[in-house]
């Protein structure tokens, strides 16, 4: 009981510090809005990213504790507003397999735990010649699939005897930062980290966890 109040008290200190960075957010876009003489569009962003990170945590009514390295692709495309403010959208599929799961030794191969989402964003952008700071947030929803195979070979067309699925929606937060390399003009490398807060019935659902992204990013 301790350690979830502990658990508790973290996961909200986190949501307020989450609020506070959009409150700062929605003041220096304000700010850049107001202080800037130049066009409302600057233009527009978009590319593919791949990504990493760590997810753990406890499958509600499972067996099953999830830990281990994931590994996903998704992209996301924005709309430069000012000269500082950005707004677009995001989607990504991320998979943690059995073979990098902290319950392999149980397992049968194919056993994963997969997260499709996708969702609104909004960030603050800071731009120099070479590179680009930018920190913001993603709202939005997708899918927990998870498939835990105990017995049984994924290639034969045998019965497996005992075999978990489960589909669980819900919704998310993530805040994240990150930075442009500007390669050219029109083509930058793009690095992130965010950390995804799943919400769902007004609880925290896990697995949940820091994911760093990599990718290109084409600018018009």
């Amino acid at each position: 009981m301790r350690n979830n109040n502990l658990l508790y008290l973290c996961r909200m200190k986190t949501l307020k510090s989450i609020l506070w960075l959009i409150c700062m957010l929605s003041i220096l876009s304000a700010s850049a809005q107001e202080t800037t003489k130049t066009r409302v569009f600057r233009g527009f962003s978009g590319g593919m990213l791949l990504h990493t990170g760590y997810i753990w945590g406890e499958q509600t009514a499972s067996p099953y504790q999830i830990s281990g390295v994931p590994l996903g692709i998704g992209g996301s495309i924005r709309i430069h507003l000012w000269n500082h403010f950005r707004i677009g959208g995001e989607g990504y599929v991320t998979t943690l397999h059995s073979n990098i799961s902290s319950e392999k030794e149980h397992l049968q191969k194919g056993s994963y735990v997969r997260f499709g989402c996708g969702g609104i964003l909004a960030d603050y952008i800071q731009q120099w010649d070479k590179i680009w700071l930018y920190v913001g947030g993603t709202i939005g929803g997708g899918a927990k699939r998870s498939l835990f195979i105990e017995q049984g070979n994924q290639n034969d067309w045998e019965a497996e005897m005992t075999t978990y699925f489960n589909k669980t929606p819900y919704f998310y937060f993530a805040p994240y930062i990150g930075a442009d390399f500007c390669i050219t003009e029109k083509v930058h490398l793009s690095i992130k980290l965010d950390y995804s807060l799943l919400l769902h019935q007004k609880t925290l659902v896990n697995p949940t966890g820091l994911r760093l992204y990599l990718g290109f990013m084409f600018c018009h």
